[in-house]
Order: C-alpha cells, then sequence, then structure tokens
C-alpha cells in the first residue's frame, strides 16, 4: 500500500469520484511527458487526477507504466480513498504488472470496525512506530454472534464490531462451511483517532 502524493489539490475530483465509485476504486496511472514535470507519474480516476506517485518510487513506476502503454494497455491501480477533515490517497499496488486473471475492480469494499473500549490505544502501540501517519493490513477473522452481530478478532483478540447489516454474503460464506478470514486495515491519523476497517464482499 503506497500513500500517493498531492491529494489535498484534488479534494473535488476525489469526492467526485467517492460519490460515484465508493471508497475503492479503479485508477490509471499516467506518465507525465512534457514540461517542468516531465516523468511525474499521474494518478487519475474517471479521467480525472486524483494524486501522483511519490517522487522517490516514480522511477519504478513509470518504467512499468510505459512498457505498458508501448503495448497499447493502460496502467491501472486500485485507490482508496478518503476524504474528511483530511484528504488522502492511497494505492493498492506494486509497480509490477498485473498477474494473470487478477480482476480489475475491486471485489470488496470497506466496511468500518466498531473498536472496543482500549483497543485503539492497543493497536497504536501494535505499530511500533513513531510516524503521525501509518497504515497497516494484518489477517483478522469474523465470528457471527447469538446477537447477530459480526465481531472482528485480529491475532487471538476482539476489536470490535461492524455495524448491524444483513450482509448477505457473509452468511453465504459461513454456510458453505469456507473461513471467515479478512483483511483488516489499521490505520493511524494525525490529530485523529485510530480507525480500523474490514475489507468483506458486498451484497450487491
Amino acid at each position: 500500500m503506497v500513500k500517493l502524493s498531492g491529494p489535498t489539490y484534488y479534494r473535488a475530483e476525489i469526492n467526485a469520484a467517492i460519490r460515484r465509485y465508493g471508497a475503492l476504486a479503479l485508477a490509471e496511472l499516467r506518465v507525465e511527458t512534457t514540461g517542468q514535470y516531465a516523468g511525474a507519474v499521474r494518478v487519475f480516476v474517471d479521467g480525472r487526477q486524483v494524486a501522483s506517485v511519490p517522487r522517490g518510487l516514480e522511477g519504478e513506476y513509470r518504467e512499468v507504466v510505459e512498457s505498458l502503454n508501448r503495448e497499447g494497455v493502460a496502467a491501472t491501480i486500485h485507490v482508496e480513498l478518503e476524504s474528511d477533515a483530511y484528504v488522502d490517497v492511497w494505492g493498492l499496488c506494486k509497480p509490477e504488472r498485473r498477474r494473470e486473471g487478477e480482476p480489475l475492480l475491486p471485489t470488496q469494499y470497506r466496511q468500518d470496525i466498531d473498536l472496543l473500549d482500549g483497543i485503539a490505544s492497543a493497536l497504536d502501540e501494535s505499530l511500533v512506530s513513531r510516524a503521525k501517519e501509518k497504515k497497516v493490513r494484518r489477517h483478522g477473522v469474523l465470528s457471527l454472534g447469538s446477537n447477530g452481530v459480526w465481531s472482528v478478532s485480529e491475532g487471538g483478540r476482539v476489536l470490535g464490531t461492524l455495524e448491524r447489516k444483513p450482509y448477505k454474503r457473509l452468511y453465504e460464506v459461513m454456510g458453505a462451511g469456507l473461513p471467515l478470514d479478512v483483511v483488516v486495515t489499521v490505520h493511524r491519523r494525525p490529530e485523529r483517532e485510530l480507525v480500523a476497517h474490514v475489507s468483506i464482499p458486498p451484497d450487491a
């Protein structure tokens, strides 16, 4: 996961993308070919720029983007969009070609976790970093309580619960006897409370 640069300049474009696609969207990488910033790698959603690849990573990404473009193929990645008091765009990507059979569009959406008392501070300490902002992904497990509420566990401890909703796909997974493993994203944010969410299949 890469924190992309410059999203504060594109708040309107990011808000428009969130209204249309939600927090997860498909983006295209394009290399700036002229002007002072030639060689920069820009990030576009629905044809509108929302961010750029950080300078330190430009070279790696530019090589892959140009290679794909020479073949007439667009360089696409998944992005996670955030817009509230702060604006952020995160690239769910690596500077390499898509693997065979990997989907073009995200098949999951984000559901916030209502963290139990004391869990936010415990997760913050577990990040083992003094960085003001940090986002990590961890392995979690869902379980359904007798009260019909889904809880999220990570490393053997319960982190919190999901908002009470039907979650039809989760019931289908459980009914099929498949594991209810999920990706838990923990996000420390500057001057705001730490938050966490899970990525789960959408019902629609």
